[in-house]
């Protein structure tokens, strides 16, 4: 879902219990947190470290995602580890 704010589109990823709320637009992802947590009592869980078995880490010019957890439990799983 996509939600504009001052013409700058916010990104809200849901995926069964979990929101990702992403955009440029500090005040407007800010305002669009506010929202959700007073409309579906929400809790702000800090920055974005998993999400549907991704690993998320991020540097000042990237942001990296990994499943490496996930592929060792399917691996280790399987006894293949």
């Amino acid at each position: 879902m996509s939600y504009y704010c001052q013409e700058e589109r916010i990104h809200l990823v849901e995926y069964v219990d979990d929101i990702v709320i992403t955009g440029d637009n500090a005040t407007c992802i800010n305002d669009l947190k506010g929202f959700t947590q007073r409309r579906f009592h929400t809790k702000n869980l800090g920055k974005l470290q998993y999400f549907f078995s991704t690993e998320v880490a991020r540097s000042k010019k990237e942001i990296y995602l990994s499943q490496r957890k996930y592929t060792l439990k399917m691996l280790s799983e399987a006894g293949m580890s």
